[in-house]
């Protein structure tokens, strides 16, 4: 998945400053006092396996480690959706064009997402009024389409065999991660599907 810096000239994207694999970016949020579901929930996001442009592994290996939670795939018809406060981009008030994105939603109250320059994991309500709803005030070819996938269903059913990721000439648009790819094939597509009744 990719970074489309060209896509709008007032959506300037840059490569991640973080390396490209490696445990999460620290999750430690800014309350001073941190309830104990985020608490634990920092515990996980802190030691959990992450590789730069393949949130969609990022998200099914959390899955398999946080209960009561769901992945969330960001995208649209046009494949070019906005995404605030993402570490691509240059600034903050700069989002992010991504083709699609994927993050956690736990707890049916945080959002879990290893490429946010909020915390990584946020209360859900910041997360979507920050990163999310501003992409409203723009056309609607840029409004964000969500399918929620429930945790077991997600890890049961998913698999990449990460050929999206190769060029036509079959490079490595960005470095894989170091784990196996996750099953058999790809379904990823099905995923991206906005034409069914699944998305919100």
């Amino acid at each position: 998945r990719l970074s489309m810096s060209k896509s709008v000239s007032f959506f300037p994207a840059s490569p991640r400053s973080a390396s490209s694999t490696g445990s999460c970016p620290s999750s430690h949020a800014k309350e001073d006092h941190p309830t104990p579901a985020l608490e634990a929930l920092r515990k996980v996001a802190d030691k959990a396996s992450y590789t730069r442009c393949y949130c969609e592994e990022n998200v099914w290996h959390l899955c398999r480690q946080i209960d009561d939670s769901y992945a969330v795939f960001v995208t649209n018809t046009q494949r070019r959706c906005p995404v605030w406060y993402q570490r691509a981009s240059r600034d903050d008030d700069a989002p992010c064009l991504w083709d699609y994105h994927v993050l956690l939603l736990a707890k049916r109250s945080y959002v879990v997402d290893p490429d946010t320059s909020l915390d990584v994991v946020s209360e859900a309500s910041t997360y979507v009024r920050k990163a999310l709803l501003p992409a409203l005030k723009l056309p609607p070819s840029f409004h964000p389409h969500l399918r929620v996938v429930g945790a077991e269903n997600f890890v049961d059913t998913f698999a990449s065999d990460r050929r999206h990721m190769r060029s036509s000439g079959g490079a490595w648009l960005a470095p894989p991660p170091k784990t196996p790819p996750i099953g058999r094939g790809s379904n990823l597509a099905k995923y991206l599907d906005v034409s069914d009744d699944d998305h919100v």
